[in-house]
């Protein structure tokens, strides 16, 4: 893949984009120093040349009173007319969030989007039946708590330059309110009801981020302002906590490994000092603790696989004796990332009974809203 010439102009626009995919051209045009047009033209260019993937919704899905779950799996038998059906199948489980091919110990790994360890089991049951004989193995872990994830990858940035963005008022971009969200480690959340006008937004967001309100309006069958206010609760509650433009790092030789650890006991002093050394580098954009085989999981991106074990002897320098072994694993193709997991639907709730994110004391309602 070739990597697509990119100026100091759209690298600036990138990097602000990965960090609110939603700032309105005229935020952007302020800050990276073009016409609102340019900069409407530039995005549009690196879109169709896939320097820009997507435009997506980061959201905590435990705070809905869901669980991801991180499944990984080997076949023994995969011809074209299989891996077909696998692809396909995988595609529109409403489950699953993303699935990828990767090179190492497995074949494939996916993200699970799941209501408890009964839901996880029933479908690993339909899956190992609808692939029956072709499984040679599978390993899967369930997701804790995240210490990081970001899109902005310092690595890609490193010397950019980018100064803090300026804007001048709260528009439908939410800077100030997503700026508030607290950027540390949270094991324990307190769970809040969405409601299906709440998961139908989420549905809207993930289609492309970057719609408009009344865009997301028209999809959610909801007034504009009904959808300010929502979107405001729901990032006011953390449930939403990011909006990105999603990069083809690869296309820059950047590569997606993923670290899958075990590890010793690690003490409250040293878990501090390793979220704040996962959170500041520059090629580390997920790292989260698990209950599995693995208990730590790293992503990073990098070069090749001198890289990564540079990045594995920096972390051994760091913290000795945290690592009891490890396994890598190279994505190498990002088969589908559905970004919406159709599961959102089932557990979503009316107010009945519990606290709904739309029902927030601190904020008001716009007037004639629902």
């Amino acid at each position: 893949m070739e990597p697509v010439p990119l100026d100091a102009k759209d690298r600036k626009l990138l990097y602000y984009l990965s960090e609110n995919a939603r700032l309105s051209y005229s935020t952007l045009a302020a800050n990276v120093g073009l016409s609102r047009e340019a900069v409407k033209n530039r995005i549009e260019r690196l879109v169709r040349e896939k320097v820009i993937l997507s435009f997506r919704v980061q959201s905590s899905h435990p705070y809905f009173g869901l669980e991801f779950y991180n499944l990984y799996i080997s076949f023994a038998r995969m011809d074209a007319k299989r891996q077909a059906e696998y692809e396909n199948y995988i595609k529109k489980h409403p489950a699953v969030m993303w699935s990828n091919k990767c090179l190492g110990k497995w074949d494939y790994a996916l993200l699970l989007l799941v209501k408890d360890l009964a839901d996880f089991a029933l479908i690993l049951s339909e899956f190992k039946g609808r692939f029956r004989g072709a499984i040679r193995d599978f390993e899967f872990d369930v997701i804790l708590y995240e210490y990081v994830y970001t899109a902005t990858l310092g690595a890609f940035f490193s010397g950019l330059g980018a100064k803090p963005l300026r804007a001048k008022r709260e528009d439908s971009s939410f800077n100030r309110a997503l700026s508030e969200v607290p950027v540390i480690v949270e094991k324990t959340r307190q769970r809040h009801t969405l409601d299906t006008a709440d998961i139908k937004i989420l549905n809207a967001l993930s289609d492309n981020c970057r719609q408009t309100l009344h865009e997301i309006g028209e999809k959610s069958g909801l007034p504009p302002e009904n959808v300010r206010y929502r979107m405001r609760c729901m990032i006011g509650k953390h449930a939403i906590v990011a909006f990105f433009a999603a990069i083809n790092y690869d296309m820059f030789g950047l590569h997606w490994y993923r670290v899958r650890m075990r590890t010793n006991m690690i003490s409250a002093q040293e878990e501090k000092r390793l979220a704040g050394f996962l959170l500041s580098h520059p090629s580390v954009f997920w790292a989260a603790r698990s209950v599995g085989r693995a208990d730590m999981h790293i992503d990073i991106r990098a070069e090749d696989n001198n890289a990564l074990n540079g990045f594995l002897k920096e972390f051994n320098t760091e913290f000795p004796g945290i690592a009891i072994d490890y396994e890598a694993l190279m994505m190498t193709d990002d088969h589908d990332y559905n970004n919406f997991a159709p599961k959102m639907y089932l557990v979503a709730e009316d107010y009945k009974g519990s606290p709904s994110l739309t029902k927030m004391k601190q904020l008001k309602s716009p007037k004639g809203t629902k």
